[in-house]
């Protein structure tokens, strides 16, 4: 039996948040940046090598310029690969921050790590539409094309840059367009500038910051049930022109 039942009512503010994700969103931006110089000084060098081959051995340029194109590709490709990975990094970490700062303010025994699955950024989508109503249109508008970076970085850590079929191809190449290139007889793919580690962070961020002004306006009403002296939390989300409620009671 309920013995009492007690309401708070509060908004949580994500200022602090909103700076730190601004901040890294910077230094990655930054990181980009000094890279692609060091990438194009790479790339001069290898140019001044292979231009310094080719004149010491002539009848060799067709194999010389087959081996620079290997090279060049390979070594651009190291930076842009791990570039996807680092945003991939960075929109998974602060997609969970958000959930763990919503249990944290609320003060309920429900998180995120209570839902099962391996991708995390759909976990923590399902957590806040669990427990704050997030609506499905948003997500619908903006997770499409996140989608396809998100596969693209599985690609990448997973199958080692790999792809299977032509089929597979046809996908990255529908989703990239020429900011690829592909090696058929290995099977193989390359980034071939940092457009893609650029697009994937922007827009990334730009979900998150759409997340954190849905959830600034949103008020939280944490309802407390006590039975011998066990507090049950449970949140119900409350908007200006709309309810939402998601119960979590013990049974």
């Amino acid at each position: 039996m309920l013995t009492n039942k007690e309401f708070t009512t509060k908004q949580i503010a994500f200022d602090s948040y909103k700076e730190k994700i601004e901040d890294e969103k910077k230094y990655l931006k930054r990181y980009f940046s000094i890279n692609s110089v060091k990438i194009k000084e790479s790339n001069t060098e290898l140019e001044d090598s292979l231009f310094a081959k080719i004149n010491k051995n002539p009848d060799l340029e067709s194999k010389i310029l087959d081996e620079y194109e290997k090279s060049f590709r390979a070594i651009n490709s190291y930076y842009y690969h791990s570039s996807i990975a680092l945003v991939h990094t960075f929109f998974e970490s602060y997609l969970i921050l958000i959930c763990h700062i919503i249990t944290e303010n609320t003060d309920t025994k429900f998180n995120i790590q209570l839902l099962k699955g391996s991708n995390n950024i759909l976990l923590a989508l399902d957590y806040l539409k669990l427990t704050t109503g997030l609506e499905k249109d948003m997500i619908d508008k903006h997770m499409p094309r996140l989608g396809k970076f998100q596969n693209l970085r599985n690609k990448i850590i997973h199958e080692n840059s790999c792809f299977k079929n032509q089929n597979d191809m046809k996908k990255l190449q529908n989703g990239f367009k020429n900011k690829i290139d592909f090696d058929e007889s290995n099977l193989r793919f390359f980034i071939n500038s940092d457009e893609l580690s650029i697009e994937y962070l922007n827009k990334s961020y730009l979900f998150i910051l759409k997340i954190v002004d849905y959830l600034s306006i949103k008020e939280f009403i944490i309802k407390t049930n006590i039975t011998n002296n066990e507090e049950i939390p449970i949140i119900i989300t409350t908007s200006n022109n709309s309810n939402r409620c998601t119960s979590l009671q013990k049974r």
